[in-house]
């Protein structure tokens, strides 16, 4: 009996530890993000930029694509053709 209320201690304190130090990390994490919001804001801003320039890249590809049939338009940009297969898993198996 003595072993387990001395555990069921160890284990109060553990847990104790363990909330402590996750506040601790989440106002340092609260702490970090003020104070680099700026750096974050523009790491989102300029990431959806990204998106939607590279989506522009797509559409003018496809546009040179369907003009000249050529799948090799420049350094790093071509086209791939897969061929995607439609049909009901439930027939495949009759």
């Amino acid at each position: 009996m003595e072993e387990l209320l001395k555990q069921i201690k160890v284990v109060a304190e553990a847990r104790q530890k363990a909330h402590t130090t996750q506040e601790a990390k989440r106002l340092a994490y609260a702490q970090w993000e003020n104070q680099m919001r700026e750096l974050l804001d523009e790491a989102t801003r300029t990431s959806q930029i990204a998106v939607e320039e590279e989506a522009k890249l797509r559409e003018l590809a496809l546009q040179v694509y369907e003009q000249t049939g050529n799948k090799s338009l420049a350094t790093g940009v071509s086209i791939k053709i897969f061929q995607m297969l439609d049909y009901d898993p439930k027939e495949a198996l009759n």
